[in-house]
């Protein structure tokens, strides 16, 4: 079928004038899969992530692995053209954005039928269903989108070509893949958050006590800024502007606080808060962190104390167990839990200071 009928904006694609690849629609569809732009095999077969080449055999292979033949599957592209080996970024980019009005239509077509959430496979897939190229943000868990007024859910994970030149990250792919199944399958239980606390008050003050009161038990603590302070030159990274502390974390199992600093730093109403925190993050013997490397210099530059080193924390745990993975919390923690991450999708919500929280959950 000719791109074209569906919408695509051939006449103003990169790619055009080339042979387009069609979509794969099985009957009675158990799952939709988005990859990125067709390949030599499955531009010569005419279709997505055909079995005959090796990203369509691991594809194939996962599937059947739980069940779902190729024949149940609808497999579809970001772009619909093959793009030669040495394309740019900004070209394929192009093809998508060319392609998404064909791509929305035959989601529509399917979802509306059969509303299955979409297994995005790439950059590029995350581009036609996100606009945004930094997969590794907002990967593994299941998350809402919608385009044109048409709403879906996705879970984005790496290509497997990608997997073909990084072999190490076939663990997270993996992972995500079993997680999309868990889904189809209504296995991947609902996250169960624990009780939070984000406005200073006396409950906030009553936890603050208890955390204080109890040395013995395990405690999570981390902070979020403005920036980021390199651990190396304690200079912040950001070009313009001063560093600010936006809030100091602590969970427990049964609850979780988030104490704004720009709130309680310089009002007289809140000292206890704030003299309970800093007294937490400085002398609490049994802290977890969530990436020292960086809250180690913020503590020292804003709250003016030295913490004693953790005795463990998640990021540098998971860099040993993992060493050539990105470096990044949130992707790691992607990896183990199925929670929608908040730096993805508060940001998408233009709340990058966290000012809005309270209101969006």
């Amino acid at each position: 079928m000719d791109p074209r009928s569906l919408g695509a904006k051939c006449d103003e694609c990169p790619l055009n004038n080339r042979k387009p690849v069609s979509s794969a629609f099985g009957a009675f569809p158990k799952a939709i899969v988005l990859g990125e732009g067709p390949n030599n095999m499955e531009e010569i077969f005419n279709e997505p992530l055909h079995p005959q080449g090796e990203s369509g055999k691991i594809i194939t292979k996962l599937f059947e692995g739980v069940g779902i033949m190729r024949s149940r599957l609808v497999i579809l592209n970001a772009f619909s053209c093959r793009a030669n080996f040495n394309e740019k970024e900004d070209v394929k980019i192009a093809a998508t954005e060319c392609c998404k009005p064909r791509l929305i239509n035959e989601l529509r077509y399917v979802i509306q039928r059969r509303p299955l959430p979409i297994l995005a496979l790439g950059k590029y897939a995350s581009v036609a269903l996100t606009n945004n190229k930094e997969i590794m943000n907002h990967m593994g868990p299941v998350t809402k989108g919608k385009i044109d007024n048409l709403e879906f859910e996705y879970l984005s994970t790496f290509h497997p070509n990608f997997i073909a030149k990084q072999p190490s990250y076939s663990p997270v792919m993996l992972q995500h893949f079993y997680r999309y199944i868990d889904y189809l399958n209504n296995k991947l239980p609902p996250w169960d958050w624990k009780d939070e606390l984000y406005l200073p008050d006396k409950n906030m003050l009553d936890v603050l006590k208890y955390i204080k009161a109890h040395p013995n038990e395990q405690i999570g603590t981390d902070s979020e800024t403005d920036g980021l302070l390199d651990p190396i030159t304690n200079r912040h990274k950001k070009e313009f502007g001063k560093l600010k502390l936006l809030n100091v974390g602590f969970s427990t199992t049964d609850i979780s606080v988030s104490v704004p600093w720009n709130i309680v730093e310089n009002d007289p109403e809140f000292a206890e808060i704030k003299a309970l925190t800093i007294d937490i993050v400085a002398n609490h013997p049994n802290q977890v962190y969530q990436n020292a490397d960086y809250d180690l210099p913020v503590w020292y530059k804003i709250l003016g104390i030295k913490p004693a080193m953790p005795k463990h924390d998640t990021l540098i745990a998971s860099r040993i167990l993992n060493p050539e993975w990105k470096a990044e919390l949130g992707f790691r923690c992607a990896f183990e839990f199925h929670v929608e991450r908040w730096k993805t999708i508060f940001k998408m919500l233009g709340d990058v200071a966290g000012k809005n929280m309270v209101k969006h959950l």
